[in-house]
């Protein structure tokens, strides 16, 4: 009779952490992206062969690129998936300071054939945290001024 008591108490221990790791598993929540980001009018394209003295003072995002990764919320259907990898983008950054016109150009380290549900939450995430960022704009001759970039973004389950 005891073996039995343990045994159902057990199995109630066991449902009641099931049924709190499913309450407390976050969605993966995708507001939307901000659709009044574009940038229209001329920009410095370091994307290309411009190189680094293209500026007196190229953009860099505030607090560095950790704290953009640092942002980076790991997908769900990336982390079932077991995907790692790294998203490129490419965007402009204005004179205020934010990230416009922010678009996928690669991925790098994801199989053949990966999870495209997944692949497609990582690029919403990278795009989200470039957009949510706040970056020092590149300056020329003492001025801010728009300058269009490419920026990794990687996701790793740690």
């Amino acid at each position: 009779m005891s073996h039995l008591r343990s045994a159902l108490l057990s199995v109630l221990v066991l449902a009641a952490l099931l049924m709190a790791a499913c309450v407390s598993s976050q969605p993966f929540d995708r507001p939307p992206l901000p659709d009044d980001r574009m940038y229209e009018g001329d920009a410095l394209d370091l994307t290309g062969s411009a190189g680094s003295d293209a500026l007196p003072s190229m953009p860099e995002p505030v607090g560095g690129m950790r704290a953009i990764q640092s942002e980076v919320r790991y997908p769900p259907s990336a982390r079932r998936a077991g995907l790692e990898g790294q998203i490129r983008l490419q965007f402009l950054v204005a004179p205020d300071g934010k990230a416009y016109n922010v678009e996928v150009t690669g991925q790098r380290g994801f199989p053949r054939g990966a999870d495209a549900k997944a692949l497609d939450d990582m690029e919403y995430e990278a795009k989200r945290v470039i957009y949510e960022s706040s970056w020092i704009p590149g300056m020329r001759d003492n001025d801010a001024v728009p300058v269009r970039m490419s920026w990794p973004v990687s996701f790793r389950s740690n």
